[in-house]
């Protein structure tokens, strides 16, 4: 992910790089995922592409994250309909809470990891 945008409450827009893989089963995956909408490609270079999308419905806890809690998505992966995301939330509660919004919404979050960016260190 290249930059990610929250506009208005329930649609946030990724500005996403690819750069391995597959770009047609990628475009079949994402014009068939409920997740996103809006898929456009900005720049199509021999290696790489450069999409904008929506992510919008099963995908709002993203955009909560972002405009709730001030977080920052700095990585996301997907594979087998599932999100991995890597976070930074610059207040260590915007964990409890995105946690609670998900359970509050239906939706499974799993944490995996927490680094403590003060001490350098995995907690």
């Amino acid at each position: 992910i290249d930059r990610v945008v929250a506009r208005e409450t329930d649609h946030v827009m990724p500005f996403v790089w690819v750069s391995e893989g597959d770009f047609e089963t990628l475009t079949t995956a994402l014009e068939g995922d409920s997740s996103v909408a809006n898929i456009e490609l900005l720049a199509d270079l021999e290696e790489e592409r450069f999409y904008q999308m929506e992510w919008v419905d099963k995908s709002q806890i993203i955009g909560y994250m972002l405009r709730e809690e001030d977080a920052t998505v700095q990585r996301a992966t997907a594979h087998d309909e599932q999100w991995t995301l890597r976070v930074l939330f610059p207040e260590r509660d915007g964990i409890s809470t995105t946690s609670q919004y998900a359970k509050e919404h239906g939706f499974t979050l799993d944490v995996s990891r927490i680094y403590d960016v003060d001490r350098a260190q995995r907690v």
